[in-house]
């Protein structure tokens, strides 16, 4: 487990780009320290705040009155981040999947978000508002893979 001490915290910011630097410090202090390795904790780092500014311009249309709640649970198998929202709904695991080949091809700067995330994270779920749920609930896991 290295030494990972269970805890979940949780943090709202404005859907506002410039909120992202402060995101990025506060998930960057409870997922280093969890058992990840730095190029890992560098990953989810990065997922979370593609996520976020995904959902703040296009979710949003970087609208500062609207908010996301966002919760971290360290535990001893991995972390779980819920992002929380209230835009309107968008499940990223129906996207079509970004044609890495011809985006380099083109140098295309925008549009990695859903692959990087793919790439990072091993599970993505995905609840949209309704009646049960207040907000659209993005849940992002990486679990701690102990080597034999």
């Amino acid at each position: 487990m290295s030494g990972a001490v269970p805890h979940r915290v949780a943090t709202s910011i404005a859907a506002e780009t410039s909120q992202l630097a402060s995101l990025r410090d506060f998930i960057r202090t409870h997922v280093a320290g969890s058992g990840f390795n730095d190029y890992e904790v560098n990953g989810i780092v990065l997922a979370i705040d593609e996520a976020c500014a995904n959902l703040i311009l296009h979710g949003y249309g970087n609208d500062r009155s609207k908010a996301i709640d966002i919760t971290v649970d360290v535990s001893p198998s991995g972390i779980r981040i819920d992002i929380l929202d209230s835009a309107t709904s968008f499940d990223p695991s129906v996207a079509p999947r970004p044609d890495i080949g011809r985006y380099v091809a083109d140098r295309r700067r925008g549009g990695w978000g859903i692959a990087l995330i793919s790439r990072v994270m091993d599970d993505i779920r995905y609840t949209p508002i309704s009646g049960t749920e207040p907000k659209n609930r993005l849940t992002l896991i990486k679990r701690r893979h102990v080597a034999p």
